[in-house]
């Protein structure tokens, strides 16, 4: 099995908007919304302390779209970071994400952490940005 998409992360600035547009308008349901906290979530996006409400929403066709909201005060949103409203990421199922953590950064392209196993236990995540500036998530499944 080849690397996949995984998801589409989109982040937000009004929830409620975001909702109603994906989900009312263009029917896309919603199969996960929680808040993330915690050292996890601080260390594979580079943000102590971060509080950001993710919802995962489903199309007809099974892709994911994940609307990200950061827990954040106006001013931290200067720049284009991670967190800033538009698409945030491409996210990659990938099968070995040590190998390519290597690999890419023998590119020379920038990480936000080493990859970390999550939470729950069920995958280990990096973020890096692409060529063009892009950040990417790669996720291995694990058991």
């Amino acid at each position: 099995m080849g690397n996949t998409i995984r998801h589409i992360g989109l982040v937000v600035e009004n929830v409620d908007k975001a909702l109603d547009f994906y989900g009312v308008f263009l029917g896309f349901s919603v199969v996960k919304d929680q808040w993330e906290t915690g050292p996890f979530i601080d260390a594979v996006l580079g943000m102590p302390g971060l509080r950001v409400r993710t919802i995962k929403m489903m199309d007809a066709g099974g892709a994911i779209l994940e609307l990200l909201c950061f827990d954040l005060p106006p001013e931290a949103c200067a720049g284009r970071e991670i967190h800033q409203p538009g698409f945030s990421h491409i996210a990659l199922t990938v099968q070995d994400v040590d190998r390519l953590f290597e690999g890419i950064k023998a590119l020379g392209l920038p990480f936000i952490s080493s990859p970390k196993v999550s939470g729950d236990g069920r995958a280990k995540v990096v973020f890096c940005r692409d060529p063009q500036g892009n950040f990417l998530e790669l996720v291995q499944e694990l058991g």
